[in-house]
């Protein structure tokens, strides 16, 4: 029942081109993409060993992505070294720098970071872009579809508090008082039979006296 009624809120939901452009043209910076590249790399502890690797490289004796499996201390062995795309700003300088550099299918010379010995390999690159707003109409469509979606349902759950009506079926507090009085009668009842008692007995005593 609920949920029914959430999706029909959700589904009053719709948004006009002119809507979707009027976001595209006050947020133009938000999709800008910046410069990317996608690198592989080989990490080993010295930087003999680093230059070892190199010259096998660089001779054709081997492949990067293998002698990455099989040579790379770094997480990303298992992969052949392979790092994905990233921007600038999340690597360290040195080895940023260094990738930054390359052109797809170069490869660096050896890199030191904090981490070690690096040999870095460009696959490719992205400069920055701008998508148009055709590009990015879907992805705008999701966000303010989702951004009016929540304040649809957040609108329909106040509106539903407000006309709730709570029922308490079952008093507690006056079910307390309830057994408290009873307890209290009890307890003066058992009181009196008490007294009663004790007074029969005396006046029994007396006669028999």
């Amino acid at each position: 029942m609920i949920n029914s009624i959430l999706e029909e809120a959700k589904s009053q939901v719709s948004i006009s081109d002119e809507e979707l452009l009027e976001y595209y043209n006050e947020n133009k910076e938000s999709f800008l993409e910046p410069e990317q590249v996608h690198a592989r790399h080989i990490l080993v502890e010295t930087e003999e060993e680093a230059n070892n690797l190199l010259l096998q490289l660089k001779e054709g004796l081997t492949d990067f992505a293998e002698l990455a499996k099989e040579k790379s201390i770094g997480p990303s062995a298992p992969s052949g070294g392979d790092l994905g795309f990233f921007a600038r700003g999340q690597m360290v300088k040195e080895f940023e720098d260094a990738a930054f550099s390359l052109e797809p299918g170069e490869i660096s010379d050896v890199v030191q970071t904090q981490f070690g010995y690096h040999i870095i390999k460009c696959e490719e690159k992205k400069e920055e872009h701008s998508p148009t707003f055709e590009e990015a109409k879907e992805r705008i469509s999701n966000t303010l579809r989702s951004q009016r979606e929540n304040e649809a349902v957040s609108a329909l759950i106040s509106k539903l508090k407000e006309e709730a009506v709570v029922v308490y079926n079952y008093d507690f507090d006056a079910e307390i008082e309830s057994l408290k009085s009873a307890a209290e009668e009890e307890q003066t009842s058992d009181s009196t039979e008490g007294v009663t008692s004790e007074e029969t007995v005396s006046e029994e005593a007396t006669e028999t006296k």
